[in-house]
């Protein structure tokens, strides 16, 4: 199914990206087409603009012959247009003009081919002898009937115009000297009033059609002349009679408000364009191939990629087997189908594992590896699973749920190995590690199910059992501890770690001399939490030496506050830990940190207990010392919970003992061989000069018995239990104004 929707989403992938490459061709090609004929109609106004400088260059030039004619005449003294008629005769047999004129101020003229007519209503003449050069419209000559132009120029005589001179050329040889062929002799070009009425007209081969104006072309935008006098350039396209299409370009004159017209025919331009297109898509064909190519290779090379993954995504190249990767996505694939409550998760592996790998070497080793998984791979059904997940830990998920039914499964399958390893590793005794969990109808992560296994396989690692079953109480447990990690820190930094005063009263006189402080951590979270909740925990991460550096700081500043007030001048006892208590500097540490706080050293006395001194006697008896030096007390606290006790008073050099409560929680068979026993050590410690204090009080007759025993001090219920600071001060002055008996 997951194959089937791969497959499928590949090809969903392929089309798409052929329908985008598709899709992308087209537009480039459409506006590859777009922006060519945005440069050709470019081109095209370029070319009719750089013709129309061209005529317009030309056009002055001889208006400036003229006027150089002109002014070489007016030197000539006689203003009589018959006499200077002759001074222009050798000038027009070196020119392209029809005949040159001159007249006088009533327009009655001579010209150079023996003509003699009035030009007064010309407009030539009209604004020569305004003082302004002009070159004329087209108009019939009167004498030949040819179209002609005509240039005129005023004539001065002493600042004075007298007379016009006058050229006239007929308008075919002024189309042969302006107008020339374009695009490779495949167009030609048309001069036209604003009108659009063609005032010079191209003799070239390719006109084929004679028009005499762009009004009666046939337009493809339907364009009209009007448009044309209110743009200086442009393009346009057009259909001949015979439905050839063909391109316009025009552009404005400064002469007589004439337009160049451009004329090519639209297959000179789509020749160009067409063969750009073709390339272009020749190129995205090559490309099509080419990228349809590239999908095929990937489409083999990813099957072939796809299986050697599964081989090392799925499968375990040891034993053969799937493995946990595709484990997990058929336990999720159940959770997910809301099914996973009628199954059990199962986590082992061999106890000892490195001791059979150093028997029996690695070959061994992954050989029994592949018996445990082919029996487990045996013994489960279709609807089961298993896998090995890495060394020597497997993974099951059963179908079944009750205790009984769970062991006795598992039970089968350690058969099945026994029976499939028989004879092989007689020297090695198989054991396993198992812990079990039996799937909720609320669980949906295989993730956090795999966890709550393998936490119940953690809990009897260092025991003897095989099988362990998950519990919430357990798992709580282990939850409340990571809680308190993340806030131990916080806590520490908040003052929320308080100091407990528990008495130590004096037999003797019956008055506190001395207290134990304990802490409390008042959390505003958690509120008041015990020492047997955080204590054990603070010990195996290490924080518990901050925490004792800590107390041991806030017992100081107690200390140094009764000093100042001259009040409870008593001793206070502080635990030590073994995690720390040997490390290099520990007593000039200590030693710093109380002489901050200006104290008696003798108000301190560190409690350290019996299996801290058993396991290094001679490191501890330096370090002991070393505080003694310093004047601090040293107390051995929970004497007799230990066996070696009373020879541990020879080697370590203490100032109080602190008797274990265990003598008093005796059975009642046993409760007067304590009682010895309690006389006996007070007896002893008594003749080695050590003071004694019982731990754990709490009747009348177990005062009366520790006194009449020689006891000195006494810590219990019975007078009080570990008190806050304020708490404390009010006991301790009650108690110490009362008579307090027995």
């Amino acid at each position: 199914m997951q194959k089937h929707k791969t497959l499928i989403r590949r090809l969903l992938i392929v089309v798409i990206s052929l329908s985008v490459f598709v899709g992308g061709a087209i537009f480039y090609v459409s506006q590859l087409r777009t922006t060519l004929l945005s440069e050709l109609r470019t081109n095209l106004m370029q070319t009719a603009e750089a013709n129309a400088r061209i005529i317009e260059e030309d056009i002055h030039n001889e208006i400036k012959t003229i006027d150089s004619i002109a002014s070489m005449l007016s030197n000539n003294p006689s203003t009589d247009a018959k006499v200077l008629i002759k001074d222009v005769k050798d000038a027009k047999e070196n020119s392209d003009f029809l005949r040159f004129g001159i007249s006088g101020l009533d327009g009655n003229c001579y010209t150079t081919d023996g003509q003699k007519f009035n030009i007064a209503d010309r407009e030539y003449f009209q604004s020569a002898i305004q003082g302004v050069s002009m070159f004329s419209n087209t108009f019939t000559d009167v004498i030949g009937k040819k179209d002609i132009n005509v240039f005129a120029s005023p004539i001065y005589h002493d600042g004075k115009i007298t007379n016009v001179l006058f050229a006239s050329m007929e308008t075919e040889t002024l189309s042969e000297k302006l107008l020339n062929e374009t695009f490779n002799d495949q167009g030609f070009s048309d001069v036209a009033n604003e009108e659009g009425k063609i005032v010079i007209s191209s003799h070239s081969k390719n006109r084929k059609q004679s028009i005499d104006s762009i009004t009666k072309l046939n337009f493809v935008d339907n364009f009209d002349v009007s448009q044309m006098k209110n743009e200086k350039t442009g393009v346009e396209e057009f259909i001949t009679p015979d439905k050839e299409h063909r391109y316009l370009a025009f552009h404005r004159l400064d002469i007589n408000n004439w337009y160049i017209l451009s004329i090519v025919p639209s297959n000179v331009v789509s020749t160009q364009i067409n063969y750009f297109l073709k390339m272009a898509i020749v190129t995205w064909l090559l490309l099509a191939v080419l990228f349809i190519a590239i999908i095929i290779y990937i489409y083999i090379s990813r099957n072939k990629a796809d299986k050697k993954m599964e081989e090392l995504v799925f499968y375990d190249e040891l034993t053969g087997h799937y493995n946990y990767n595709r484990f997990r996505l058929k336990v999720q694939a159940l959770l997910d189908q809301g099914v996973g409550n009628e199954y059990t998760l199962i986590e082992a592996d061999v106890r000892d594992f490195k001791l059979f790998n150093e028997i029996y070497g690695y070959q061994g080793g992954d050989k029994l590896l592949c018996i445990i998984m082919n029996a487990c791979e045996e013994q489960c059904t279709k609807e089961e699973a298993c896998s090995r997940i890495s060394g020597d830990r497997y993974i099951l998920l059963l179908h079944t749920k009750t205790e009984e039914e769970i062991i006795k499964r598992i039970n089968h399958i350690i058969e099945a190995i026994k029976y499939a390893s028989k004879g092989m590793f007689s020297m090695f005794n198989l054991e396993y590690k198992i812990g079990i969990y039996m799937i909720e109808e609320s669980d949906k992560d295989i993730g956090k199910c795999h966890d709550r296994c393998a936490y119940a396989k953690k809990r009897i690692k260092d025991t003897p059992e095989t099988f362990s079953f998950f519990s919430h109480e357990m798992y709580e447990m282990q939850l409340d501890e990571k809680r308190m990690e993340s806030l131990m820190e916080s806590a520490l930094e908040a003052s929320e770690f308080k100091i407990y005063l528990q008495p130590k009263v004096t037999l003797k006189d019956k008055k506190i001399h001395a207290a134990e402080a304990l802490v409390r951590w008042n959390s505003p979270v958690y509120g008041l939490i015990p020492p047997y909740r955080f204590i054990p925990l603070f010990e195996r991460n290490g924080f518990l030496e901050k925490l004792d550096m800590y107390m041991i700081e806030e017992v100081c500043r107690v200390l140094e506050n009764w000093q100042k007030e001259e009040k409870m001048p008593i001793r206070i006892s502080v635990n030590l830990s073994r995690m720390y208590i040997f490390k290099p500097g520990f007593a000039n540490k200590i030693v710093e940190l109380v002489n901050r706080h200006h104290i008696e050293h003798s108000m301190i006395e560190f409690e350290i207990t019996e299996n801290v001194i058993y396991d290094h006697s001679e490191e501890l008896r330096s370090i002991i010392k070393e505080l003694q030096h310093h004047g601090f007390l040293i107390a051995m606290d929970d004497f007799g919970s230990g066996y070696s006790s009373l020879n541990m008073l020879k080697d370590i050099p203490i100032d109080e003992m602190k008797v274990d409560q265990v003598f008093f929680r005796a059975e009642k068979e046993n409760k007067e061989r304590s009682f010895e026993i309690i006389k006996g050590v007070l007896s002893m410690a008594k003749s080695l000069h050590i003071h004694t204090v019982a731990e754990g009080v709490e009747t009348e007759k177990e005062v009366a018995f520790l006194k009449e025993a020689g006891c000195d001090e006494i810590q219990g219920y019975y007078y009080a239990k570990p008190l806050c600071m304020k708490d404390f001060m009010e006991f301790y002055h009650t108690f110490q104004e009362e008579d307090v008996s027995l």
